[in-house]
């Protein structure tokens, strides 16, 4: 009887964490369903390393109507100003979120990866505690992964 009982404790539990993992990625792209207005974009040029690091960037900062994203279930269309150059398109986008160690918090990453164009992490309103929930703002980063001349593009989103 006892094994019963802590068989079915388990079993709640168990069902319970998957449920809370699940629920962060589908707030998330609920939240990303819709026309979002892309109210800045900052290009960043310079030497990147595979650690992270950088020497000196030179910025180029797009205010005067970059572009926008419109998330459908599977797809996005897409049209960005950015450094002279027009992207658009439509895409296949998936979103995923994943838990990174912060010092004794486990902090949520999301990020975003739009086929045809790139990935960006993603941080949701105010990034905190379920801010991807009904979301009103994002914050896009992607940032080069690997040693050389490169770009690195942060954009500053708002839900229409």
């Amino acid at each position: 009887m006892k094994t019963k009982n802590v068989l079915i404790k388990l079993l709640i539990f168990s069902q319970m964490v998957f449920l809370a993992s699940c629920s962060d990625e589908e707030q998330g792209r609920e939240s990303l369903i819709g026309y979002w207005e892309v109210e800045e974009v900052v290009s960043s040029h310079g030497y990147f390393y595979e650690d992270g690091g950088h020497d000196g960037l030179d910025e180029v900062v797009n205010t005067n109507d970059p572009g926008f994203f419109e998330f459908k279930d599977d797809v996005v269309n897409y049209s960005l100003f950015r450094d002279g150059t027009l992207y658009q398109g439509s895409s296949e986008w998936f979103l995923t979120v994943k838990k990174e160690r912060n010092g004794f918090n486990r902090n949520k990453v999301f990020e975003i990866t739009i086929i045809d164009l790139t990935d960006f992490i993603v941080e949701f309103g105010d990034n905190t505690r379920n801010s991807e929930k009904r979301a009103k703002t994002m914050d896009w980063l992607h940032w080069p992964k690997t040693e050389g001349q490169n770009v690195a593009i942060q954009m500053f989103l708002k839900k229409k």
